[in-house]
C-alpha cells in the first residue's frame, strides 16, 4: 500500500493556541480523504495494494519537483527546509520480490495516518493537515518574517556600534582634558589608598593573630571537650558497674533475708535436741530415757540421755532474756552431769552405773535428789514462760518429785513407773522448747 502525505514543521517563537483534539483535522469516512485546515480544499490519500501500476507508480511522485514548488533547493537546504524535506512521508508495499509480509488494512493505515497528524500537529504551532499549496505559502509567510526579523536585527545591530562609537570617542576626549588636572588628584588618591593598604594590612596581621589565639583556644576546647567526654564515659561505665552491683547485693540481700526467715521460722533446738519417742521410752536423740524389765536399757544410754536432757535446758534458760534459776544450777557434763544448789559448793549426780555394791544405796538418795532438782528447774521455767506468754506450758504438773502423780524417783519405785515419770518429764521440756523457739522469732 502506497500513501502520499506531505505537512509542513516550522519553528515558532508563538505559544500553540488550538482547538480540542476533535477539530484536529476533518476525514471524509466515506472515501478516506481530509481537508486542509487553511483552504478546506480536499486533500485525497491514495491508497493501493500495488498491483495497479497505473494508480501508483514511484515514477510519477516527483519528490525534486515537490521541493521546488515549496522553494526548496534539493542540493543545499536550509534547517527549516531539511525540515519540510523530512516531513515527506512515503510509504510503500514491498515489491514481489521482497520477502512476504502481513497485509494491513486501509483502516490501520488510516487510523496510523490520524496518530502521526495529530502528533505532528501537537509538535507545531501550524494545524494539520495542509495541502501542499498551503504547506508552500506557510513556509514562504514563515521565510519572509524571519528576512523582516533578520533585516530589523542588522538595523538595530547598525545603532548600537554607531552609539558605542561616539562614546568611545567622547571618552577619549575628555580624558585627554582632565590628565593635568588628574594628575595631583591621582597622586593624592594614590597615597590615601596606600595609606589605606598599611591599615588593611595591619588588620590583617592582627586578625591573622587573633585566627591563631582563636585556633589554639579551639584546640584547648577540642582536647577539653576530648577529655570530658572520655571521663563522662568513664563515669557512666563506673555508675553501671555500680549499679549492676547495687542491684547484685539488693538480690543477694532479698535472698539472705528469705533465707534468714526460713532460718528463723526453723526450731533449732529441735534439730539439736530431737524429742521423740521408741515405744514406751521418750528418746532425746535416739537415746533412750528409762528402763523396763523387759528392755533393760544400758546406764551408758540413760546418762547420755540425761546429759542432753541438762545441757537443753541450760541453753534454753540461758538464751531467754529475764529468767534464771532461783535455787539450784545446772551443770552439764555429757554422760556425767550434776545439779547444784545456789550459795552451796555441794553437787548431786545425774548419772548411773551397772555396779552392784553397799554404796548403791547411798548413791540412789543422790541420783533421785538430782532428778527431783531438775524438775524442780523444769517447773520454774515453764511457769515463767506461762507467764509471758499466758498460754499453758507445763502439760503435765509437776508437784516435788511427782509429774501427773508418778513418782521421778528411782529408789523403791518400780522401773516402768519411772519410765513412764520421764517420758512425762521430756514432753513437758519439748513444749518449753518451742515456746523458747517461738519466742525468739517474735522478739
Amino acid at each position: 500500500t502506497v500513501i502520499r502525505w506531505s505537512c509542513v514543521y516550522a519553528d515558532s517563537p508563538f505559544d500553540l493556541n488550538r482547538d480540542t483534539a476533535d477539530a484536529y483535522y476533518h476525514r471524509d469516512e466515506t472515501n478516506n480523504n481530509m481537508q486542509c485546515r487553511s483552504c478546506n480544499v480536499i486533500i485525497n490519500f491514495t491508497c493501493s495494494d500495488g498491483e495497479n501500476d497505473d494508480q501508483v507508480d514511484d515514477d510519477d511522485f516527483d519528490e525534486n519537483e515537490l521541493l521546488r514548488n515549496l522553494n526548496i533547493d534539493p542540493s543545499n537546504p536550509t534547517e527549516e527546509q531539511k525540515l519540510v524535506q523530512q516531513s515527506l512521508l512515503l510509504l510503500r508495499q514491498p515489491s514481489s520480490n521482497s520477502e512476504d509480509v502481513s497485509p494491513t488494512s486501509n483502516a490501520q493505515l488510516y487510523g496510523a495516518l490520524e496518530h502521526i497528524i495529530e502528533i505532528a500537529s501537537q509538535a507545531t504551532s501550524i494545524s494539520l493537515p495542509l495541502c501542499l499549496s498551503c504547506s508552500a505559502n506557510v513556509l514562504s509567510e514563515q521565510n519572509r518574517q524571519i528576512a523582516d526579523l533578520e533585516s530589523e536585527c542588522e538595523t538595530y545591530q547598525k545603532v548600537i556600534s554607531s552609539l558605542e562609537e561616539k562614546v568611545q570617542q567622547r571618552e577619549r576626549g575628555r580624558s585627554a582634558e582632565q590628565v593635568p588636572e588628574s594628575q595631583a588628584a591621582t597622586s593624592d588618591c594614590e597615597n590615601g589608598f596606600l595609606k589605606d593598604v598599611n591599615k588593611i594590612m595591619d588588620m590583617k596581621r592582627g586578625l591573622e593573630e587573633e585566627v591563631s589565639k582563636l585556633n589554639e583556644e579551639s584546640d584547648r576546647l577540642s582536647h577539653l571537650e576530648e577529655t570530658f567526654w572520655k571521663q563522662q564515659r568513664e563515669l557512666t561505665a563506673a555508675t553501671l558497674r555500680r549499679q549492676y552491683e547495687e542491684a547484685a547485693l539488693t538480690k543477694a540481700a532479698f535472698r539472705a533475708e528469705q533465707e534468714l526467715e526460713q532460718l528463723k521460722r526453723c526450731n533449732v533446738y529441735d534439730d539439736a535436741f530431737h524429742i521423740y519417742y521408741e515405744g514406751h521410752f521418750a528418746t532425746i536423740n535416739g537415746f533412750r530415757l528409762g528402763r523396763l524389765p523387759s528392755q533393760p536399757v544400758d546406764w551408758a544410754e540413760i546418762n547420755a540421755a540425761l546429759g542432753q536432757v541438762v545441757l537443753l535446758l541450760d541453753i534454753i534458760a540461758k538464751r531467754t532474756p529475764g529468767f534464771s534459776f532461783s535455787k539450784y544450777e545446772l551443770i552439764p557434763k555429757g554422760s556425767f552431769s550434776r545439779m547444784g544448789v545456789k550459795g552451796d559448793k555441794s553437787t548431786y549426780e545425774l548419772y548411773g552405773s551397772n555396779d552392784i555394791s553397799i554404796g548403791k544405796l547411798w548413791w540412789y538418795r543422790r541420783f533421785d535428789s538430782a532428778m527431783v532438782k531438775f524438775a524442780a528447774c523444769l517447773k520454774e521455767y515453764c511457769e515463767f514462760a506461762e507467764a509471758r506468754s499466758g498460754g499453758k506450758v507445763i502439760q503435765y504438773p509437776i508437784e516435788e518429785d511427782l509429774i501427773n502423780g508418778v513418782s521421778l524417783k528411782l529408789q523403791f519405785n518400780a522401773e516402768a513407773k519411772w519410765t513412764k515419770a520421764l517420758k512425762f518429764m521430756l514432753i513437758n521440756l519439748k513444749y518449753a522448747v518451742a515456746w523458747c523457739a517461738k519466742q525468739e522469732v517474735t522478739d
